[in-house]
């Protein structure tokens, strides 16, 4: 479905949206090293058509365990996998995909929504005391303003997020109302230089993730190389330009990221279908002082076609 997704969508629109869908194998190989139980709650803020969030539900299932009925496994999943794409067409296909993989369960999917999916992370809503660890997406917008999301409310947010270059953000009026978004939203500029729309959604993603949960992203090599992305690193890796935000009522405690994988293709330039650009599959671990695990770094060495790719996510 990914494939037809994307051949679907007119090349234009496709050039606008910086819509590339992540291949199916890479798409195995991150959710296998981000997730590590069956029940944690998932957000793609850009799901497209649900490459990442179908293999997110296999993974799950293989976590799983084993004395749940069929019927209960499959309704459980569905409820900690969370959505949001701005196409309508993408998230029908999202549906489809995770409803596919069990089609004899008759199952509502009320936590994939159509929109846009940045502006409910900027703006996001602290959790109540007394509200339930884990709730429904759509019961979070019945309940308080249907552009906010509830704040550091997922185990792992898992992107491809849009590539859409800056100067095309700016031909489109999209980068100023970004910027007034996110200079209202955060103290400091936490995206500036010429990096792309993904910049927008990494950075936004942080106030979605629990303490101790991940961030799993097709990235960018512009991400690691250059002063495009300083400031996000910086933001990132070394907690500035973040605190007294005007949204969050609360004053947060310290935190920063370690990085626990980086995964790099010795022989295609790219983790996404169609993409002329080098990406990598990288997952973020939020975390406070210090943090010992090492970084581990990976090439592969075979094209994704010629690869099992459950044998390489588990080594």
């Amino acid at each position: 479905l990914g494939r037809l997704y994307q051949e679907s969508i007119p090349p234009e629109a496709r050039k606008n949206l910086g819509a590339f869908f992540t291949k199916p194998k890479a798409a195995t190989i991150l959710a296998t090293v981000a997730i590590d139980r069956w029940d944690e709650k998932i957000l793609d803020p850009a799901c497209g058509s649900g490459t990442l969030l179908t293999e997110t539900y296999k993974r799950k299932k293989k976590l799983a365990p084993t004395h749940l009925s069929e019927e209960e496994l499959h309704r459980k999943i569905l409820f900690g996998i969370h959505g949001i794409d701005i196409m309508h067409f993408a998230h029908n296909m999202t549906s489809i995909n995770l409803l596919a993989q069990n089609l004899t369960v008759p199952a509502g999917l009320e936590n994939i929504k159509a929109g846009d999916g940045l502006e409910p992370m900027v703006i996001s809503v602290s959790c109540e005391k007394n509200d339930p660890p884990a709730m429904r997406l759509i019961d979070w917008i019945e309940r308080v303003r249907p552009e906010r999301l509830p704040h550091e409310n997922f185990d792992v947010v898992i992107m491809n997020p849009p590539f859409t270059r800056r100067e095309r953000l700016s031909e489109v009026g999209e980068l100023d109302r970004l910027e007034k978004l996110f200079r209202d939203a955060f103290k400091g500029e936490v995206v500036r230089g010429k990096v792309g729309y993904w910049a927008y959604f990494m950075s936004a993603a942080d106030n979605m993730i629990k303490p101790k949960g991940k961030l799993a992203m097709v990235t960018p090599e512009e991400f690691f190389a250059g002063g495009s992305a300083e400031s996000l690193r910086r933001f990132l890796f070394f907690n500035e330009t973040f605190r007294e935000r005007k949204y969050m009522p609360t004053k947060k405690p310290s935190r920063r990221y370690v990085i626990d994988y980086v995964i790099r293709s010795g022989k295609e330039v790219a983790f996404s279908e169609a993409a002329l650009y080098r990406d990598y599959l990288v997952v973020f671990r939020k975390t406070k002082g210090k943090d010992k695990k090492p970084l581990s770094f990976i090439i592969l060495k075979k094209p994704l076609d010629e690869m099992m790719e459950e044998e390489v996510a588990t080594q």
